[in-house]
């Protein structure tokens, strides 16, 4: 995710919320760069979105209305089977 107001290097600055979900923050690369891990979404886009950070809402974050995600299969758990 693009914006301003990161903090960089600190992954508990900020969360993401996705169909009520707390998705993984996996790095705050930079004050205006933020990469998430996106799972359990219900469909492959969603307009229930939120983003926090630590002292509450950012600013222009009305602005932030949905998200549209590409379909990929990243993983499958758990890697071992059995009969």
């Amino acid at each position: 995710m693009a914006g301003t107001g990161f903090t960089s290097g600190n992954t508990n600055s900020v969360s993401l919320y996705v169909d009520g979900e707390k998705q993984t923050t996996v790095s705050v690369d930079s004050e205006t760069s933020a990469v998430f891990k996106i799972t359990n979404v219900k469909n492959t886009s969603s307009t229930n979105v939120a983003i926090y950070f630590t002292d509450g809402l950012p600013t222009g974050h009305a602005s932030l209305t949905s998200l549209t995600f590409n379909q990929k299969l990243i993983e499958i758990t758990p890697t071992t089977g059995g009969s």
